[in-house]
């Protein structure tokens, strides 16, 4: 009984870098200095993930939790930086274009 409530525990490892990634950039509402750390986090965590593949499975798997969380991290900064970065009438215009053109592909 006890290892399927420690895999529960490393599951939600992933969940919780977005959650506190959310939490720190609609405070502080600077977006793009938040995507660049959790990339980088998530190649070195691969990295060390591969290095070590021959010597542990719980060393590999600890590492590729930790990649999979700075991963999904940055996903919401990355697509609420266009809004942002272009003027309020313009953001609007060029969303609703994009979401129409993709409905009109998908019939």
């Amino acid at each position: 009984m006890g290892r399927p409530f420690q895999s529960q525990y490393s599951e939600a490892l992933g969940i919780k870098a977005p959650t506190l990634r959310d939490v720190i950039t609609s405070r502080t509402l600077s977006r793009k200095r938040y995507i660049g750390p959790f990339l980088v986090l998530a190649g070195v965590a691969l990295f060390i993930s591969s290095m070590t593949a021959g010597y542990s499975f719980w060393l590999v798997y600890t590492f590729l939790i930790v990649a999979g969380g700075a991963m999904f991290a940055p996903y919401g900064p990355f697509f609420s930086i266009v809004p942002e970065m272009l003027p309020k009438n313009v953001a609007g215009g060029i969303i609703f274009r994009l979401w129409t053109a993709k409905q009109a592909s998908n019939p």
